[in-house]
């Protein structure tokens, strides 16, 4: 499939589907009068992780020609640091691939755009760590006034535990579990984790 064209979707947390970004990234990309493209999704990876099972492969799938054109919500789904950012800029020019980012509205085809980019990655790695050491200062204080930190745990009843436990042994996903009972995934898993170590 040379020359195809692909969009990129990643959450942070496997609570998310992803479905906004497929949405935007399917009316840019009907814009564009893209009529065939792959999707490369990665759920619940941080964009810290340097390796991302479908970021790797459209990273593949870029240098080996056979993906031209790519289509991202935002910049900071394909890497977290000016650094990351640039470097994939980088190699993805000298394979001649246009980079697409709706949020930043940048399109890494003109010679504007791929100056823009570079710009913006600065800022976007500054404004994280601004935010990073606000979120320190933060927590610092609260914790000097003895306050708790972290949100409150799902309270879940035992007709729920129960109800997980008789879906689990029928062998149901744990994925499926949780959208039955309006659990977030994280939650569930804490849950069985917990029946495991109490049965050990």
């Amino acid at each position: 499939m040379n020359n195809m064209k692909a969009i990129y979707v990643r959450t942070s947390s496997e609570d998310q589907d992803g479905a906004s970004q497929r949405f935007m990234l399917a009316n840019a990309a009907k814009a564009r009068g893209w009529i065939d493209y792959g999707i490369y999704e990665d759920i619940g990876e941080s964009g810290i992780n340097t390796s991302r099972p479908a970021f790797d492969r459209l990273k593949t799938d870029v240098l080996a020609g056979r993906v031209r054109e790519v289509l991202v919500v935002a910049l900071d789904r394909i890497g977290r640091s000016a650094i990351d950012v640039m470097t994939l800029m980088n190699d993805w020019t000298r394979a001649g691939v246009v980079l697409v980012s709706l949020r930043e509205n940048l399109d890494l085809s003109t010679p504007s755009g791929r100056f823009l980019v570079t710009v913006l990655a600065a800022f976007t790695e500054l404004e994280r760590e601004m935010i990073r050491d606000r979120q320190r200062a933060g927590i610092a204080a609260a914790r000097a006034k003895g306050k708790h930190l972290g949100r409150p745990r799902k309270v879940v009843s035992p007709e729920a535990l129960e109800e997980i436990t008789l879906r689990r042994a029928g062998g149901e996903s744990i994925r499926g579990i949780a959208r039955a009972l309006n659990l977030p995934v994280r939650t569930l898993r804490r849950i069985l984790g917990r029946q495991l170590r109490v049965a050990a």
